[in-house]
């Protein structure tokens, strides 16, 4: 089991200006993303794909292994594509089984790159297991994880991805919704969300296909 802790403990415009000031160009490595805003529920919601040439049980079977997970999510994360790094940096991700569904949960580790009193390190968001589908053959082809309650900054975090097999091997399909707190989301048009989270998203994403795919194909 594990006990809920604070999400956030640094101030809201710091977080606002951690994201507002950082730029970078859409996601690459043969991910396909696509972002609008969905007025009537004050989210943004993006969706994406990723055809991956290794076996579709490979790709269960690293879906599955949730505590390898850091090993390869967070790889460059930090770095915009022009070399510059993002103020927000993502530091580790750690699966912590049990809690009251027993499905677990994911801590993301983060500092925020600003000067005092506005920087911080060690901070924690919680993303919950809200549903995995286990696959007849083995691992898991579908999960859904949602941020554990309000973060000060974030409402609403959801991402679903989903595997099937391809003719090339398996493909990933995802969605996620983000809603900001009434006063960020005011300050926050698609453009800035596109180059920010969209842009981390479909870099996870392409984090999970050169993982599948080494070069030495031993996944």
């Amino acid at each position: 089991m594990f006990a809920p802790r604070p999400l956030l403990s640094i101030p809201l415009s710091a977080l606002v200006a951690a994201l507002l000031l950082t730029t970078a160009a859409f996601a690459a490595d043969g991910v396909t993303t696509r972002t609008h805003y969905d007025d009537d529920d004050d989210a943004f919601v993006t969706t994406g794909r990723v055809v991956l040439d290794v076996p579709f049980a490979t790709v269960t079977r690293v879906a599955a292994a949730y505590d390898r997970y850091r090993d390869w999510a967070l790889v460059d994360i930090n770095q915009k594509p022009d070399g510059d790094d993002f103020i927000t940096q993502l530091r580790d991700v750690r699966y912590l089984a049990g809690g009251a569904a027993g499905r677990g949960a994911f801590d993301l580790t983060y500092d925020v790159d600003l000067v005092w009193p506005f920087g911080s390190e060690g901070d924690i968001l919680r993303f919950a297991v809200k549903r995995e589908r286990r696959h007849p053959a083995g691992g898991v082809d579908q999960l859904a994880v949602e941020l554990g309650g309000e973060s000060g900054l974030i409402e609403q975090f959801d991402l679903v991805l989903t595997a099937r097999p391809h003719p090339k091997g398996a493909v990933v399909d995802f969605e996620s919704r983000t809603r900001f707190v009434g006063i960020v989301d005011t300050f926050f048009p698609l453009s800035v969300y596109r180059k920010n989270v969209e842009w981390r998203i479909g870099k996870v994403i392409g984090n999970l296909k050169k993982h599948v795919e080494p070069r030495d194909g031993t996944p």
